[in-house]
């Protein structure tokens, strides 16, 4: 049974990773979405069926969509939990919580993956929880 706590460990392996928008290879390239996919298939799940092919900045709902039908909704923000922003006034960037207020993700601006504090400004694009199906 995956925990949390692997989700986090693993998570953390990201850190550093280059920006590469649609990848998902750990210490290769990654983007957000590439990053939490990656994280899953580290832990030994299947993700063949996740979209590959995205545009850059999702419009439409398509990314909340695509989170209904691979992950649970939550409404609770715990470490482990995949945490969705709106950015341009759309749900378009993922993060996976270290714990409620830390969050890792693949960062544009920056070119690659970071952890950091949850700040004024990122708490604002909050759009939504997301837990990983079957972790204990």
């Amino acid at each position: 049974m995956i925990t949390r706590a692997d989700i986090v460990t693993e998570a953390r392996e990201w850190i550093g990773t280059p920006f590469n928008h649609q990848a998902a290879v750990k210490q290769v390239g990654c983007d957000c979405a590439g990053m939490v996919k990656g994280v899953w298939r580290e832990l030994g799940n299947d993700v063949s069926r996740v979209p590959v092919d995205y545009p850059r900045t999702p419009s439409g709902g398509n990314l909340i969509k695509i989170l209904d039908e691979f992950l649970d909704r939550t409404n609770t923000p715990m470490a482990g939990n995949v945490i969705v922003f709106t950015l341009l006034n759309e749900p378009q960037h993922l993060g996976i919580l270290t714990d409620t207020n830390t969050v890792i993700h693949a960062y544009q601006p920056l070119g690659k993956v970071v952890e950091h504090r949850i700040d004024d400004k990122w708490k604002k694009r909050i759009t939504g929880y997301y837990s990983f199906r079957g972790v204990e």
